[in-house]
């Protein structure tokens, strides 16, 4: 258990100053998350209960706070280059706290000067191959009929 706990230590060490502020927020807001989700399964989530949402004047539940520009950016830069995930998206910003509205624009924006790229099924992707899940290079690299075949299925599933 020490040596879990050094190395923890020695990690969080290395990290800059913006990232340990993001990495810090993405904790709270993890935190606040589980809070929020038992308190939801207990049928008590609203605004009065809820500590990570905001609702809007539908009563619809709004994640995340607004930040300015820059840190949003630096958001989903350093989610990027910290996802488990084989692709980002938008979606991975989530933990960190990062309002919605403002996630996707900055993505976007992000994503068209080429720092990101947006999912593999999304046709505005510079590596868009027509198959969920699966880059251009990552299909070329298949064989004519396994690729034909998941191109088939993609076809069928979209219909």
């Amino acid at each position: 258990m020490k040596n879990e706990t050094k190395s923890e230590w020695e990690e969080l060490e290395k990290l800059s100053k913006d990232e340990l502020i993001i990495e810090l927020v993405r904790e709270r807001t993890l935190g606040r998350d589980i809070k929020d989700r038992i308190m939801q399964d207990l049928g008590e989530i609203s605004p009065k209960y809820a500590s990570n949402v905001r609702f809007d004047d539908d009563g619809f539940a709004i994640w995340g706070a607004p930040t300015t520009d820059e840190w949003a950016e630096k958001i989903l830069l350093y989610a990027k280059t910290h996802c488990n995930d084989c692709e980002f998206d938008v979606d991975n910003s989530r933990d960190y706290g990062l309002d919605e509205v403002q996630a996707d624009e900055t993505f976007d924006k992000l994503a068209k000067e080429g720092k990101l790229d947006w999912p593999s099924d999304d046709p505005r992707s510079r590596r868009f191959s027509g198959v969920s899940g699966y880059y251009a290079d990552e299909v070329a690299a298949m064989t004519p009929e396994e690729r034909e075949r998941m191109i088939r299925e993609e076809q069928e599933y979209k219909e």
